[in-house]
């Protein structure tokens, strides 16, 4: 009777929104790419980073020292080692009387420029897009007559030739620099062209005797025509990859990170923030320089509490695990990096779990230990900069984990699952392990439903009591071929800390063609829904799709299927996501990001791309209202119009309790205690369950495929029985959060 009653009232209040207003929000109307440069080439910055002073450009780094800089073009893999180019004033003069330049005064930066004072001279660096500009300021010229000399060293390995007034700095199939020529300004405005040369290690700009004499000062020697260090590298160098991304709903702004590859043996972390719209937020945020070490595989996340970003990262060399705070609102650094895991035993693969709630401010980072075939985590407290409570979440020796995984965020409950492969040798298998916010062990041993073949690259995020789990599954008998399948996993909160237990949904098929690799699975989850994304290797490409799944089922949600990132020439893989929902946002929207490697494109064009999409799952806001230590919390994934498949669901703390499931269009705000009774009980319906002895109970209302349901929306909110010390007294019961949910 409840269902029929449901359904009617859904057919009736059909037209309460109209369909075109949810469509704006569905992906066939997402965005395209965010910026036509991508999200590995944000505008110039200089920065300071561990007392180090960096510029950075599209495809550049320098750092500038106490005299003197070094510019770091980015190659790279097919470069085997940083190519650099070094300069340092070393002599001005007139004619061919030179003076070696004293020592500087003081070096200064202001934004995108940095100068070295001297008593002689002023010399400046500007940071721009492409390259450096070089200049010197004469407010009184050298004694003596003849042309302005300006010497400076160039010490580089790139052969150094002409090129039209400057210079071409360049390895043959590795990349190049140029050097443009060489223009003086009067403070009068008038200018003339100087000249540029290079021999034996130094370059020699010259200024006209004839304009120096009657020029007035202060007089400036500026690369305006060229002179500027513009990075060039060849056609098809891949320079960013692996990102990955976390949101802060206080500022509304999320965080890319990602690899940046100079050369082989040289990889850095980067950053940039990204607004709620789509839109960079500042500059680049230049995150750890691995000096002779590579920085690889960033992974970030958020902490709620002190709207700060974790970032961990790994070197590969020493194979250190590394950390870093962030503020979300400033992109600004807080503090120093921190050393988790280093030392003489090998620690690789780091992810990072959030704090969605605001009752702590730690994150967890989890990552691998080679050398003793274990699954480590930490907690980073954001607040004071440190880390502590490093434990041993799996360890099997011989047997060894790899690509540990964290959840996102971790809900009310603070639970995170962590997931990671197991090598049996025959064959690799997912596990997980459940952790309370402080890394508590609530369930080492959580065991997929696995088989005979290979089992490999599960990923997993969740809300703190359900989870979503994804990995590929080989296909029987065809080793170079995988499926993506994935589960759903809830909290079993009947059952007590010490034997905490978990309940799994059946194992569904995400994507499941025949002879064909799909692998590189990633979970979001989005709050109406969980959005899996993949690589597929199709013909003489790789594509990446992403499909979006009921989170407590694995069922598929929308009707539209499987999505594409595709449109883009090149290869799509390695998508990273995140929604706003799993820190602590009020939407399900979310940011995708993925490497991009187009092999047709010429030099600079962008390797990392990103969009923001929202799903077709219904809108499904939370209205609050709930209290009570054992109410739990309510579902209502998928609210899609032709879900055959759609329910109300809880999951409680309380086995076999009666629980009330009320649902209006109406909004009642009955305030009871500490809870609030959202949906209206008097102009909607009531449904009495009792909670099966998982605590879990839910009511089954298909939604039918009638196009006008688009738009309406109604109140859920469950009512638990608890007659000792109830939230509620005037019901007897705990609450709930109430749900306001749109059909889609």
């Amino acid at each position: 009777m409840i269902r029929a009653v449901l359904r009617a009232a859904v057919c009736c209040y059909a037209t309460a929104l109209p369909a075109s207003l949810c469509l704006a929000q569905n992906e066939a109307a997402a965005p395209p790419p965010l910026d036509a440069r991508g999200l590995g080439s944000p505008a110039a910055s200089v920065q300071v980073v561990d007392d180090v002073l960096w510029g950075f450009g599209t495809r550049f780094k320098v750092e500038f020292g106490a005299a003197s800089v070094r510019m770091t073009p980015a190659l790279g893999e097919q470069a085997p080692r940083n190519v650099t180019v070094d300069l340092g004033l070393r002599a001005i003069g007139r004619g061919a009387h030179l003076t070696p330049v004293s020592a500087p005064v003081t070096r200064s930066h202001e934004r995108l420029r940095v100068t070295y004072d001297r008593q002689e001279v002023s010399e400046r660096f500007d940071v721009r897009d492409a390259g450096i500009e070089q200049s010197f300021l004469f407010e009184a010229l050298p004694p003596g007559s003849g042309d302005l000399v300006i010497r400076a060293s160039l010490q580089t390995e790139f052969e150094v030739s002409r090129h039209g007034d400057g210079l071409a700095l360049e390895l043959a199939g590795v990349g190049r620099v140029l050097v443009g020529g060489v223009t003086a300004i009067d403070a009068a405005g008038a200018s003339t062209r100087g000249s540029l040369t290079y021999a034996d290690g130094a370059m020699e700009l010259r200024v006209p005797e004839t304009f120096v004499e009657r020029a007035a000062l202060p007089l400036l020697v500026d690369p305006f025509v060229g002179g500027t260090l513009q990075s060039f590298t060849g056609a098809n160098t891949r320079v960013d990859t692996k990102p990955d991304v976390a949101y802060d709903a206080t500022n509304d702004v999320y965080l890319v990170v990602y690899e940046r590859i100079w050369s082989a043996t040289d990889h850095d972390v980067h950053a940039q923030r990204v607004d709620g719209d789509g839109n960079f937020v500042g500059g680049r945020i230049f995150v750890a320089n691995s000096g002779t070490d590579d920085s690889k595989g960033p992974r970030v996340a958020n902490v709620n509490q002190t709207n700060t970003f974790v970032v961990a990262w790994w070197n590969d060399g020493p194979d250190d695990v590394k950390a870093r705070v962030i503020d979300a609102a400033t992109g600004g650094l807080n503090g120093a990096e921190l050393a988790i895991a280093v030392g003489a035993q090998a620690n690789r693969q780091p992810d990072v779990g959030g704090e969605t709630s605001t009752v702590d401010d730690d994150a967890i980072v989890t990552w691998q230990n080679t050398s003793t075939g274990s699954v480590m985590a930490a907690q980073v407290q954001t607040s004071t900069n440190s880390f502590f409570d490093v434990t041993t979440i799996y360890s099997s020796g011989a047997i060894p984990p790899s690509n540990p995984r964290i959840s996102s965020g971790n809900g009310q409950t603070g639970y995170h699952m962590i997931a990671f492969d197991v090598d049996f040798g025959a064959d690799r298998d997912p596990r997980a392990a459940i952790v309370d916010r402080n890394i508590g062990l609530l369930d080492d041993a959580v065991i997929f439903p696995i088989s005979l073949d290979d089992e490999v690259g599960v990923a997993v995020d969740g809300d703190g009591r359900s989870w979503v789990a994804a990995w590929g599954t080989e296909e029987p008998g065809n080793p170079a071929s995988y499926d993506i399948v994935c589960q759903s996993v809830t909290v079993d909160a009947s059952r007590a800390v010490g034997d905490f237990g978990v309940l799994f949904s059946n194992t569904q098929s995400v994507t499941a063609d025949a002879n064909d690799l799909e692998y590189a699975p990633t979970v979001t989850w989005t709050g109406g829904s969980t959005l899996i994304g993949w690589s597929d290797v199709d013909v003489g490409e790789i594509n990446t799709y992403f499909k979006s799944v009921d989170p407590l089922s694995c069922e598929a949600c929308e009707a539209a299927g499987q999505f594409t990132l595709g449109g883009n020439p090149g290869d799509d893989y390695r998508m990273g996501a995140c929604s706003k929902v799993s820190s602590g946002g009020s939407d399900d929207d979310a940011l995708l990001v993925w490497d991009n490697d187009n092999t047709a494109a010429p030099a600079g064009d962008a390797d990392l791309l990103g969009r923001r999409w929202a799903s077709a799952d219904g809108n499904i806001t939370q209205v609050g209202g709930g209290c009570g230590a054992d109410a739990g919390q309510s579902y209502a994934a998928c609210a899609v119009a032709g879900n055959s498949n759609f329910a109300l669901r809880l999951v409680s703390q309380l086995p076999n309790t009666p629980a009330v499931l009320v649902i209006s269009r109406q909004y009642s705000g009955l305030p009871c205690g500490g809870c609030t009774l959202a949906p209206d009980p008097y102009t909607g319906w009531i449904a009495p369950l009792v909670t099966d002895s998982a605590s879990r109970a839910a009511l089954a209302v298909a939604i039918p495929a009638v196009p006008a349901l688009t738009g309406t929306n109604f109140y859920a909110q469950w009512l638990v029985s608890e007659p000792v010390t109830p939230g509620c007294y005037l019901f007897g019961s705990d609450l709930t959060n109430a749900l306001r949910l749109t059909i889609e």
